[in-house]
């Protein structure tokens, strides 16, 4: 009977709050080993508020880790977009786009399709 009421929904073996707050701490475990995903999630996590509170700074501090010490391209993307909307730094007008064109360079480096189509319409709208 448990099982049946577990594979249908009506209960669960987990709060959804606890499962962010120990996936969180896998991603911090795997970002302090170098996996720059991990290091764009963490980003997610903060900025989201999924298993910590919103903080937008924490989120912009672990992108730029991931984009300066690895060149992520997600991550550069990401900090474009928080300085375009002055989520958790000073909105600085005529270097907003900066990252966006780090992230579409590294595109073609990484050839990573979906960044460029994400990066290319955010630029052309600065």
């Amino acid at each position: 009977m448990g099982l049946l009421m577990l594979s249908a929904g009506d209960v669960s073996l987990f709060v959804e709050q606890d499962v962010f707050v120990r996936a969180l701490m896998y991603w911090r475990r795997a970002a302090s080993q170098g996996y720059s995903a991990a290091q764009v999630k963490l980003g997610d996590y903060h900025y989201y508020g999924l298993g910590t509170p919103v903080d937008y700074e924490m989120a912009a501090t672990h992108y730029r880790l991931a984009s300066e010490q690895q060149h992520n391209a997600q991550a550069m993307f990401n900090l474009g977009y928080m300085h375009e909307q002055g989520l958790g730094m000073q909105q600085v007008g005529q270097f907003r786009g900066i990252e966006f064109d780090l992230s579409l360079f590294y595109y073609f480096i990484n050839k990573d399709r979906d960044m460029v189509l994400c990066t290319h319409v955010h630029v052309t709208a600065l």
